[in-house]
Protein backbone atom coordinates (compact mmCIF):
# COMPACT_ATOMS: atom_id res chain seq x y z
CA UNK A 1 0.00 0.00 0.00
CA UNK A 2 1.24 3.60 -0.78
CA UNK A 3 0.51 6.60 1.15
CA UNK A 4 0.29 9.57 -0.36
CA UNK A 5 -0.73 13.37 1.12
CA UNK A 6 -4.20 12.93 -0.57
CA UNK A 7 -5.11 9.08 1.29
CA UNK A 8 -4.05 10.88 4.46
CA UNK A 9 -6.08 13.55 4.04
CA UNK A 10 -8.68 11.19 3.45
CA UNK A 11 -7.63 9.10 6.34
CA UNK A 12 -8.68 12.39 8.39
CA UNK A 13 -11.92 13.37 7.05
CA UNK A 14 -13.36 9.27 8.00
CA UNK A 15 -12.46 10.57 11.39
CA UNK A 16 -14.40 13.79 11.35
CA UNK A 17 -17.51 12.01 13.12
CA UNK A 18 -15.41 10.97 16.29
CA UNK A 19 -13.01 14.00 16.25
CA UNK A 20 -16.02 16.25 15.80
CA UNK A 21 -17.91 14.65 18.69
CA UNK A 22 -14.86 13.76 21.07
CA UNK A 23 -12.19 15.77 19.79
CA UNK A 24 -13.32 19.03 21.71
CA UNK A 25 -12.16 16.92 24.96
CA UNK A 26 -9.10 15.60 23.91
CA UNK A 27 -6.28 18.90 24.57
CA UNK A 28 -2.84 18.06 23.22
CA UNK A 29 -1.47 21.08 24.06
CA UNK A 30 -1.69 24.70 24.52
CA UNK A 31 -0.55 28.20 22.84
CA UNK A 32 0.12 30.71 25.05
CA UNK A 33 -2.09 33.58 24.41
CA UNK A 34 -4.24 31.34 22.00
CA UNK A 35 -5.69 28.81 23.63
CA UNK A 36 -5.93 25.10 23.75
CA UNK A 37 -5.53 23.02 20.72
CA UNK A 38 -7.63 19.12 20.63
CA UNK A 39 -8.40 16.61 18.56
CA UNK A 40 -10.63 18.22 16.44
CA UNK A 41 -9.11 20.94 15.32
CA UNK A 42 -5.86 18.89 14.65
CA UNK A 43 -8.19 16.64 12.79
CA UNK A 44 -9.00 19.42 10.54
CA UNK A 45 -5.44 21.32 10.45
CA UNK A 46 -4.48 18.32 8.73
CA UNK A 47 -6.96 17.36 6.42
CA UNK A 48 -5.87 21.31 4.87
CA UNK A 49 -2.49 20.65 5.50
CA UNK A 50 -2.24 17.36 3.52
CA UNK A 51 -4.75 18.62 0.59
CA UNK A 52 -1.94 21.54 0.41
CA UNK A 53 0.78 19.13 0.23
CA UNK A 54 -1.16 17.51 -2.42
CA UNK A 55 -1.91 20.28 -4.58
CA UNK A 56 1.45 21.47 -4.29
CA UNK A 57 3.46 18.54 -5.19
CA UNK A 58 1.15 16.63 -7.38
CA UNK A 59 -0.97 19.55 -9.05
CA UNK A 60 -3.92 16.34 -8.75
CA UNK A 61 -6.05 18.28 -5.85
CA UNK A 62 -9.94 19.03 -7.27
CA UNK A 63 -12.87 19.57 -5.51
CA UNK A 64 -15.51 17.29 -6.87
CA UNK A 65 -18.50 18.72 -5.54
CA UNK A 66 -20.88 17.37 -8.50
CA UNK A 67 -24.35 19.29 -8.64
CA UNK A 68 -23.99 19.80 -5.01
CA UNK A 69 -21.58 22.63 -6.01
CA UNK A 70 -24.33 25.23 -6.02
CA UNK A 71 -26.17 24.38 -2.54
CA UNK A 72 -21.98 23.94 -0.82
CA UNK A 73 -21.31 27.66 -2.13
CA UNK A 74 -24.59 28.93 -0.31
CA UNK A 75 -22.99 28.08 3.06
CA UNK A 76 -19.48 29.57 1.52
CA UNK A 77 -21.15 32.65 1.27
CA UNK A 78 -22.12 32.21 4.77
CA UNK A 79 -18.89 32.04 5.98
CA UNK A 80 -17.26 35.06 3.75
CA UNK A 81 -20.28 37.12 4.85
CA UNK A 82 -19.46 36.10 8.50
CA UNK A 83 -16.09 37.41 7.90
CA UNK A 84 -16.86 40.41 6.38
CA UNK A 85 -19.05 41.12 9.31
CA UNK A 86 -16.68 41.44 11.90
CA UNK A 87 -15.95 44.71 10.87
CA UNK A 88 -19.34 45.76 12.20
CA UNK A 89 -19.65 44.02 15.55
CA UNK A 90 -20.07 45.40 18.66
CA UNK A 91 -17.31 42.86 20.36
CA UNK A 92 -15.18 41.73 17.24
CA UNK A 93 -12.81 39.49 20.20
CA UNK A 94 -16.12 37.75 21.54
CA UNK A 95 -17.75 37.58 18.02
CA UNK A 96 -14.35 35.84 16.60
CA UNK A 97 -14.08 33.12 19.84
CA UNK A 98 -17.75 33.16 20.38
CA UNK A 99 -19.46 32.92 17.00
CA UNK A 100 -17.01 33.04 13.68
CA UNK A 101 -15.04 29.68 15.06
CA UNK A 102 -17.84 28.15 14.60
CA UNK A 103 -19.47 29.08 11.54
CA UNK A 104 -15.81 28.67 9.84
CA UNK A 105 -15.66 24.95 11.24
CA UNK A 106 -19.17 23.85 10.88
CA UNK A 107 -18.64 25.53 6.77
CA UNK A 108 -15.46 23.57 6.72
CA UNK A 109 -16.82 20.48 7.44
CA UNK A 110 -19.64 20.99 4.99
CA UNK A 111 -17.30 21.51 2.12
CA UNK A 112 -15.01 18.90 3.23
CA UNK A 113 -17.66 16.08 3.27
CA UNK A 114 -18.97 17.36 0.12
CA UNK A 115 -15.93 17.45 -1.84
CA UNK A 116 -14.30 14.00 -0.08
CA UNK A 117 -16.57 11.90 -0.20
CA UNK A 118 -15.98 10.45 -3.98
CA UNK A 119 -18.64 6.95 -4.18
CA UNK A 120 -21.09 5.39 -1.72
CA UNK A 121 -17.65 3.26 -0.78
CA UNK A 122 -16.32 6.16 0.90
CA UNK A 123 -20.34 6.98 2.41
CA UNK A 124 -19.98 3.71 4.10
CA UNK A 125 -17.08 4.54 5.45
CA UNK A 126 -18.28 7.88 7.14
CA UNK A 127 -21.09 6.35 8.29
CA UNK A 128 -19.73 3.34 9.85
CA UNK A 129 -17.33 5.69 11.90
CA UNK A 130 -20.61 7.82 12.50
CA UNK A 131 -22.49 4.56 13.38
CA UNK A 132 -19.57 4.06 16.19
CA UNK A 133 -19.40 7.12 17.69
CA UNK A 134 -23.50 7.42 18.06
CA UNK A 135 -23.28 4.11 19.65
CA UNK A 136 -20.06 5.32 22.48
CA UNK A 137 -22.65 8.86 22.89
CA UNK A 138 -25.74 6.31 23.93
CA UNK A 139 -24.15 3.82 25.82
CA UNK A 140 -22.56 6.92 27.40
CA UNK A 141 -26.02 8.73 27.95
CA UNK A 142 -27.86 5.34 29.40
CA UNK A 143 -24.95 5.05 31.87
CA UNK A 144 -25.22 8.43 32.91
CA UNK A 145 -29.06 8.53 32.96
CA UNK A 146 -28.60 5.62 35.81
CA UNK A 147 -25.51 6.29 37.65
CA UNK A 148 -24.92 10.13 37.80
CA UNK A 149 -21.75 9.98 36.55
CA UNK A 150 -20.31 12.42 34.27
CA UNK A 151 -17.24 11.39 32.24
CA UNK A 152 -17.14 14.45 29.29
CA UNK A 153 -19.30 17.36 29.49
CA UNK A 154 -18.12 20.60 31.17
CA UNK A 155 -21.31 22.07 32.42
CA UNK A 156 -20.73 21.99 35.72
CA UNK A 157 -24.64 22.02 36.61
CA UNK A 158 -24.68 18.21 35.34
CA UNK A 159 -25.93 16.92 38.58
CA UNK A 160 -28.23 19.57 39.91
CA UNK A 161 -31.10 18.61 38.11
CA UNK A 162 -33.72 15.49 37.58
CA UNK A 163 -35.50 14.76 34.89
CA UNK A 164 -38.70 14.16 34.35
CA UNK A 165 -38.63 10.27 35.58
CA UNK A 166 -36.68 10.89 38.53
CA UNK A 167 -32.90 9.98 36.66
CA UNK A 168 -30.43 12.19 35.66
CA UNK A 169 -30.29 13.97 32.44
CA UNK A 170 -27.91 12.58 29.15
CA UNK A 171 -25.29 15.11 28.57
CA UNK A 172 -22.69 12.94 27.12
CA UNK A 173 -19.95 14.77 25.19
CA UNK A 174 -22.14 17.52 25.24
CA UNK A 175 -22.80 20.89 27.07
CA UNK A 176 -26.30 20.39 28.02
CA UNK A 177 -28.94 17.76 27.55
CA UNK A 178 -30.67 19.49 24.53
CA UNK A 179 -27.73 19.36 22.45
CA UNK A 180 -27.35 16.04 23.54
CA UNK A 181 -30.62 14.99 22.08
CA UNK A 182 -30.22 16.88 18.60
CA UNK A 183 -27.15 14.79 17.97
CA UNK A 184 -28.94 11.61 18.70
CA UNK A 185 -32.50 12.84 17.31
CA UNK A 186 -30.36 13.55 13.54
CA UNK A 187 -27.94 11.14 13.65
CA UNK A 188 -30.38 8.21 14.30
CA UNK A 189 -32.17 7.90 10.84
CA UNK A 190 -28.24 7.49 9.15
CA UNK A 191 -27.47 5.01 11.39
CA UNK A 192 -30.06 3.07 12.03
CA UNK A 193 -30.55 2.26 8.06
CA UNK A 194 -26.26 2.18 7.45
CA UNK A 195 -26.56 -0.58 10.26
CA UNK A 196 -29.08 -2.66 8.25
CA UNK A 197 -26.93 -1.90 5.07
CA UNK A 198 -23.79 -3.54 6.72
CA UNK A 199 -25.20 -6.59 9.09
CA UNK A 200 -28.18 -7.17 6.73
CA UNK A 201 -30.51 -9.43 7.56
CA UNK A 202 -32.72 -10.17 10.34
CA UNK A 203 -29.72 -9.31 12.13
CA UNK A 204 -29.32 -6.05 10.60
CA UNK A 205 -32.96 -5.20 11.43
CA UNK A 206 -32.74 -6.57 15.07
CA UNK A 207 -29.45 -4.27 15.52
CA UNK A 208 -31.16 -1.41 13.89
CA UNK A 209 -33.81 -1.36 15.91
CA UNK A 210 -31.69 -1.80 19.37
CA UNK A 211 -30.06 1.28 18.39
CA UNK A 212 -32.79 3.39 17.56
CA UNK A 213 -34.69 2.53 20.67
CA UNK A 214 -31.42 3.17 22.82
CA UNK A 215 -31.25 6.76 21.45
CA UNK A 216 -34.57 7.23 21.80
CA UNK A 217 -35.01 6.12 25.25
CA UNK A 218 -32.12 8.75 26.09
CA UNK A 219 -33.91 11.43 23.98
CA UNK A 220 -36.85 10.60 26.53
CA UNK A 221 -34.61 11.53 29.24
CA UNK A 222 -33.46 14.77 27.96
CA UNK A 223 -36.75 15.88 28.34
CA UNK A 224 -36.45 17.56 24.71
CA UNK A 225 -39.57 18.24 23.37
CA UNK A 226 -38.19 19.44 20.25
CA UNK A 227 -36.84 16.83 19.45
CA UNK A 228 -39.60 14.75 19.87
CA UNK A 229 -41.25 16.63 17.29
CA UNK A 230 -38.28 16.25 14.95
CA UNK A 231 -38.83 12.61 15.53
CA UNK A 232 -42.03 12.78 14.25
CA UNK A 233 -41.77 15.64 11.23
CA UNK A 234 -38.58 12.79 10.42
CA UNK A 235 -41.40 9.88 9.90
CA UNK A 236 -44.36 11.74 8.17
CA UNK A 237 -41.57 13.12 6.22
CA UNK A 238 -39.84 9.78 5.30
CA UNK A 239 -42.65 7.94 4.84
CA UNK A 240 -44.25 10.51 2.19
CA UNK A 241 -41.59 10.34 0.58
CA UNK A 242 -41.35 6.41 0.81
CA UNK A 243 -44.99 6.19 -0.66
CA UNK A 244 -44.16 9.04 -3.88
CA UNK A 245 -41.40 7.03 -4.95
CA UNK A 246 -42.37 4.06 -7.16
CA UNK A 247 -40.83 0.34 -6.72
CA UNK A 248 -40.83 1.69 -2.70
CA UNK A 249 -44.31 -0.02 -1.21
CA UNK A 250 -42.54 -3.28 -0.25
CA UNK A 251 -40.92 -1.54 2.65
CA UNK A 252 -44.37 -0.30 4.22
CA UNK A 253 -44.76 -3.44 6.03
CA UNK A 254 -41.77 -4.38 7.54
CA UNK A 255 -41.07 -0.48 8.34
CA UNK A 256 -44.67 -0.96 10.48
CA UNK A 257 -43.53 -3.72 11.77
CA UNK A 258 -40.09 -2.58 13.44
CA UNK A 259 -42.57 1.21 14.33
CA UNK A 260 -45.15 -1.38 16.38
CA UNK A 261 -42.17 -3.57 17.76
CA UNK A 262 -40.33 0.04 19.07
CA UNK A 263 -43.70 0.87 20.57
CA UNK A 264 -43.84 -2.91 22.61
CA UNK A 265 -40.66 -2.23 24.01
CA UNK A 266 -41.27 1.02 25.07
CA UNK A 267 -43.72 -0.28 26.75
CA UNK A 268 -41.81 -2.98 28.09
CA UNK A 269 -39.49 -0.56 29.83
CA UNK A 270 -42.22 1.35 31.15
CA UNK A 271 -43.54 -2.13 32.75
CA UNK A 272 -40.24 -2.64 34.67
CA UNK A 273 -40.08 1.06 35.86
CA UNK A 274 -36.89 2.46 33.40
CA UNK A 275 -40.11 4.82 31.42
CA UNK A 276 -43.00 6.42 33.10
CA UNK A 277 -45.11 6.62 29.63
CA UNK A 278 -47.63 8.50 32.12
CA UNK A 279 -44.95 11.49 32.70
CA UNK A 280 -44.11 10.98 28.97
CA UNK A 281 -47.87 11.82 27.99
CA UNK A 282 -48.14 14.78 30.64
CA UNK A 283 -44.87 15.70 29.43
CA UNK A 284 -46.16 15.84 25.84
CA UNK A 285 -49.20 17.51 26.70
CA UNK A 286 -47.57 20.27 28.55
CA UNK A 287 -45.77 21.16 25.52
CA UNK A 288 -48.55 24.01 24.34
CA UNK A 289 -48.79 25.11 28.01
CA UNK A 290 -46.58 28.90 29.33
CA UNK A 291 -43.75 27.87 30.71
CA UNK A 292 -40.53 29.67 31.76
CA UNK A 293 -38.76 28.42 28.11
CA UNK A 294 -41.68 29.16 26.22
CA UNK A 295 -41.77 32.64 27.60
CA UNK A 296 -37.91 33.00 27.82
CA UNK A 297 -37.25 31.74 23.77
CA UNK A 298 -41.05 34.33 22.79
CA UNK A 299 -38.80 37.36 24.03
CA UNK A 300 -35.62 35.99 22.57
CA UNK A 301 -37.92 35.67 19.00
CA UNK A 302 -38.97 39.77 19.79
CA UNK A 303 -36.02 41.00 20.59
CA UNK A 304 -34.68 39.66 17.09
CA UNK A 305 -37.52 40.68 15.23
CA UNK A 306 -36.43 43.95 16.72
CA UNK A 307 -32.88 43.19 15.88
CA UNK A 308 -33.31 42.79 11.78
CA UNK A 309 -34.73 46.32 10.87
CA UNK A 310 -32.47 48.29 13.12
CA UNK A 311 -29.53 46.69 11.33
CA UNK A 312 -31.35 47.72 8.10
CA UNK A 313 -31.63 43.90 7.49
CA UNK A 314 -27.69 43.45 6.40
CA UNK A 315 -27.41 41.83 10.03
CA UNK A 316 -25.56 42.51 13.31
CA UNK A 317 -22.50 40.73 12.80
CA UNK A 318 -21.16 37.15 13.58
CA UNK A 319 -22.59 36.80 17.28
CA UNK A 320 -23.38 40.43 17.61
CA UNK A 321 -27.43 39.03 18.09
CA UNK A 322 -25.93 37.41 21.86
CA UNK A 323 -24.09 40.92 22.86
CA UNK A 324 -27.59 42.92 21.81
CA UNK A 325 -30.20 40.80 23.38
CA UNK A 326 -29.92 42.68 26.98
CA UNK A 327 -30.44 45.90 25.12
CA UNK A 328 -33.82 44.79 23.63
CA UNK A 329 -35.20 42.54 26.38
CA UNK A 330 -35.02 42.32 30.49
CA UNK A 331 -32.44 38.98 29.09
CA UNK A 332 -28.73 38.85 29.86
CA UNK A 333 -26.69 37.88 26.77
CA UNK A 334 -27.83 34.57 25.55
CA UNK A 335 -28.07 32.44 22.38
CA UNK A 336 -31.57 33.47 20.44
CA UNK A 337 -32.51 29.48 20.57
CA UNK A 338 -33.16 29.28 16.70
CA UNK A 339 -30.73 28.51 14.26
CA UNK A 340 -32.62 30.21 11.06
CA UNK A 341 -33.30 33.46 13.14
CA UNK A 342 -30.06 33.54 14.19
CA UNK A 343 -28.45 33.56 10.59
CA UNK A 344 -31.18 35.99 10.02
CA UNK A 345 -30.33 38.00 12.70
CA UNK A 346 -26.72 37.88 12.50
CA UNK A 347 -26.56 37.62 8.79
CA UNK A 348 -29.03 39.70 6.99
CA UNK A 349 -32.00 38.98 4.56
CA UNK A 350 -29.50 37.77 1.49
CA UNK A 351 -27.81 35.13 3.38
CA UNK A 352 -30.89 33.76 5.34
CA UNK A 353 -32.96 33.73 1.88
CA UNK A 354 -30.00 31.85 0.30
CA UNK A 355 -30.12 29.30 3.33
CA UNK A 356 -33.56 28.51 3.54
CA UNK A 357 -33.75 28.93 -0.16
CA UNK A 358 -31.02 25.70 -0.44
CA UNK A 359 -32.61 24.29 1.88
CA UNK A 360 -36.15 24.07 0.52
CA UNK A 361 -34.92 23.21 -2.92
CA UNK A 362 -32.81 20.32 -1.72
CA UNK A 363 -35.21 18.81 0.34
CA UNK A 364 -37.38 18.89 -3.03
CA UNK A 365 -35.03 17.78 -5.02
CA UNK A 366 -34.82 14.83 -2.76
CA UNK A 367 -38.48 14.06 -2.85
CA UNK A 368 -38.60 13.77 -6.12
CA UNK A 369 -35.49 11.56 -6.56
CA UNK A 370 -36.74 8.95 -9.16
CA UNK A 371 -33.01 7.12 -8.53
CA UNK A 372 -31.15 4.17 -9.89
CA UNK A 373 -32.40 1.68 -7.32
CA UNK A 374 -34.35 0.70 -4.25
CA UNK A 375 -31.06 2.08 -1.54
CA UNK A 376 -30.48 5.30 -3.48
CA UNK A 377 -34.22 5.99 -3.04
CA UNK A 378 -34.14 4.86 0.28
CA UNK A 379 -31.35 7.17 1.14
CA UNK A 380 -33.05 10.06 -0.68
CA UNK A 381 -36.22 9.35 1.58
CA UNK A 382 -33.82 9.33 4.79
CA UNK A 383 -32.21 12.86 3.76
CA UNK A 384 -35.50 14.59 2.94
CA UNK A 385 -37.48 13.65 6.12
CA UNK A 386 -33.99 14.52 8.30
CA UNK A 387 -34.04 18.27 6.36
CA UNK A 388 -37.64 18.44 7.40
CA UNK A 389 -36.77 16.98 11.30
CA UNK A 390 -33.91 19.00 11.26
CA UNK A 391 -35.95 22.36 11.31
CA UNK A 392 -37.91 21.62 14.79
CA UNK A 393 -34.59 19.91 15.80
CA UNK A 394 -32.60 23.31 15.91
CA UNK A 395 -34.87 25.06 17.94
CA UNK A 396 -34.12 22.52 20.66
CA UNK A 397 -30.49 23.57 21.18
CA UNK A 398 -29.66 26.91 22.15
CA UNK A 399 -27.35 27.46 19.64
CA UNK A 400 -27.11 24.74 17.03
CA UNK A 401 -24.68 26.90 14.88
CA UNK A 402 -22.06 25.87 18.13
CA UNK A 403 -23.41 22.12 18.18
CA UNK A 404 -20.26 21.04 15.49
CA UNK A 405 -21.49 17.54 14.80
CA UNK A 406 -25.05 18.43 13.39
CA UNK A 407 -22.97 20.60 10.20
CA UNK A 408 -21.79 16.83 9.70
CA UNK A 409 -25.70 16.19 9.01
CA UNK A 410 -25.34 19.11 6.32
CA UNK A 411 -22.67 17.57 5.09
CA UNK A 412 -24.34 13.98 4.77
CA UNK A 413 -27.30 15.73 2.85
CA UNK A 414 -25.04 17.43 0.13
CA UNK A 415 -22.34 14.54 -0.44
CA UNK A 416 -25.48 12.19 -0.57
CA UNK A 417 -26.96 14.99 -3.25
CA UNK A 418 -23.91 14.58 -5.26
CA UNK A 419 -23.58 10.74 -5.27
CA UNK A 420 -27.52 10.19 -6.12
CA UNK A 421 -26.82 12.22 -8.98
CA UNK A 422 -23.94 11.02 -10.13
CA UNK A 423 -25.64 7.32 -9.57
CA UNK A 424 -28.64 8.69 -11.87
CA UNK A 425 -26.87 10.15 -14.58
CA UNK A 426 -24.81 6.96 -14.55
CA UNK A 427 -28.10 4.67 -15.37
CA UNK A 428 -29.38 7.15 -17.24
CA UNK A 429 -26.08 7.04 -19.90
CA UNK A 430 -25.94 3.10 -19.36
CA UNK A 431 -29.84 3.05 -20.90
CA UNK A 432 -28.77 5.52 -23.82
CA UNK A 433 -26.10 2.99 -24.39
CA UNK A 434 -27.96 -0.12 -24.21
CA UNK A 435 -30.63 1.40 -26.74
CA UNK A 436 -27.85 2.18 -28.78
Amino acid sequence: MTFSARSIARFFVFLLPAAVVFGSYAVLFRIPSQGDVNLQQLCLLCIVVFAALELAFRHSLTLHLGEAGGYAMVFIILLVYATASLCWVENIQSAYSNAYLYILTGVGIVVILTAAVHDFHDMHILLRVATAVYIIVVALGIYEIFSGRYLLTQNPNALLYKNGYGLNFPYGPFYNMNDYATYVTMFLPFVAYETICDLRGAKGKLASCVLALAGIYTVLNANARLCYAALAVFIVGFFAALVAKKGLQRYLKPLFVAGVALIVAILLLSSVGALNTGVLRSEVASAGLPSHSGTERAELTAAAMAMIPDSFFMGVGSGGSVLLVPYYSSLSPVNLHDMPLTIFTEYGIVVFGLYIGALLLLAIRFFCYKGAGAREKLWACICFGSILSFQPASFASSDTTHVTPLWIVIGLWLAFFKLLRDREKETSDLKVKETA
